[in-house]
């Protein structure tokens, strides 16, 4: 019904939603409107208008019921409202790191026009952040493959160690085989091919 509804119709249940999750007091009640809201938000641009106000509602949540909705938020968020990732990844850098579970699982075709750049910006920082932290950027190097986030990669292995480095942390994170992993190690491959850098 709602989809084939007006915009201003729309407008207005997305604005009752929220006002009924303020005036409830039941936990679970409230969990079942945010997952509705959020699952909405992902499909019409009208509870998409919403989100910034769904993210507020949500953190109001205990932890546990934070982490039931991940999917649901991170899905909305990449199709309708990539402007949000930068702010989330600054206020609960831990939550931001549920992301990747659900990019790592969506279509690109039905995500947002801007959540690539968005994620490049993202990606790009974390490749020169310490203490490393790459499961990220390999999802969305699995997703996207730039070309932009590869060059920025291999400016980091300039050296035999950070090389190593880069394979061992890929390695506890799961990628043993990823294309970080892939580079690091042709990286390495071409530094001890330099007689010099043998010990």
């Amino acid at each position: 019904i709602l989809t084939v509804a007006k915009k201003d119709k729309n407008e207005n249940l997305s604005a009752k939603a929220l006002d009924i999750f303020d005036k409830s007091t039941t936990p679970a009640e409230k969990l079942n409107i945010i997952r509705e809201g959020l699952k909405l938000s992902s499909k019409l641009n009208e509870w998409a208008d919403k989100l910034p106000k769904w993210k507020e509602k949500l953190f109001t949540l205990q932890p546990d019921q934070q982490n039931l909705l991940a999917k649901d938020f991170w899905l909305a968020v990449l199709q309708k409202k990539p402007e949000l990732l930068s702010t989330i990844r600054k206020e609960k850098p831990d939550y931001f790191e549920l992301l990747w579970e659900t990019l790592g699982t969506v279509e690109v075709p039905t995500l947002h026009q801007d959540t690539a750049i968005e994620l490049e910006r993202i990606v790009k920082d974390a490749v020169i952040s310490q203490p490393l932290n790459l499961k990220g950027v390999e999802v969305y190097l699995q997703k996207f493959d730039s070309k932009e986030v590869r060059k920025h990669i291999n400016a980091q292995l300039d050296k035999a160690d950070t090389c190593k480095a880069y394979v061992e942390h890929m390695k506890a994170v799961g990628y043993p085989d990823g294309k970080i992993s892939t580079m690091a190690i042709a990286k390495l491959q071409e530094i001890l091919a330099d007689f010099s850098n043998l010990d």
